[in-house]
């Protein structure tokens, strides 16, 4: 290879190195200069990480919720997932998602109104609650 060959591809690898920091893609694959193809490790979008981490909470919370002998009730929780989401932090194997879940319930003698916070910790192939309210049912 000639200077200007080795300069060109230099050039064009480093703009692909770029450009690939900005796009929403699950993975990122770039070329060395010696001709090998490296790429980074596949990472779960942040919508996607919010929407689990949600779905997790909620499960958690009506497991509780129905099977306790005084609710009279089905468990009702908020929605959209989006306005009771956050992303905390991200890392290369994944990202805390912070949860606040809104739920109500009825009992013989109330209507409880309540929620929990919790920490999820989300991976392409795991949701993993880290840290969180505990759920107390008021009979």
């Amino acid at each position: 290879m000639n200077r200007r060959t080795i300069l060109a591809s230099l050039v064009a690898s480093m703009s692909g190195v770029g450009l690939a920091g900005c796009l929403d893609s699950p993975s990122v694959t770039s070329n060395d200069l010696d001709g090998t193809t490296t790429s980074t490790p596949e990472t779960i979008s942040k919508d996607e990480a919010k929407k689990r981490a949600y779905e997790a909470e909620e499960e958690f919370v009506i497991e509780i919720v129905k099977n306790a002998e005084c609710v009279t009730s089905d468990v009702g929780t908020g929605y959209p997932y989006t306005e009771f989401t956050s992303i905390d932090d991200r890392t290369e194997e994944g990202v805390y998602v912070a949860v606040e879940l809104p739920y109500w319930y009825k009992t013989g003698i109330a209507h409880v109104h309540t929620k929990t916070q919790a920490t999820y910790f989300v991976t392409d192939d795991t949701v993993e609650r880290v840290d969180g309210d505990e759920v107390t049912i008021k009979c």
